[in-house]
């Protein structure tokens, strides 16, 4: 299950890029293309934490449910202090 979960969060695709193609030659408010930017953050670092996660997994035998959320509210943290400096 833990390798499921590895190659699911490598192979995700990030937004930043297609959120760019898409709107190109758009007219997007800059609060919206702020806010996609953000969403599109918070989904790499979701990716990496579960990647983390399920890597310790495979390591340590066993989910380390603490580390994980700890990680990910350590990750959310840290992208509303970004949001707040945008």
């Amino acid at each position: 299950m833990a390798i499921a979960f590895v190659l699911a969060a490598i192979s995700t695709p990030t937004d930043a890029t297609a959120i760019e193609t898409v709107s190109e030659g758009q007219i997007v408010p800059e609060r919206q293309e702020k806010l996609l930017r953000m969403e599109s953050l918070f989904n790499d670092a979701s990716g990496i934490v579960l990647l983390e996660a399920m890597v310790l997994w495979l390591r340590g035998g066993h989910f380390q449910y603490q580390v994980a959320v700890l990680n990910f509210l350590r990750a959310a943290v840290l992208l509303w202090g970004l949001r707040l400096h945008c």
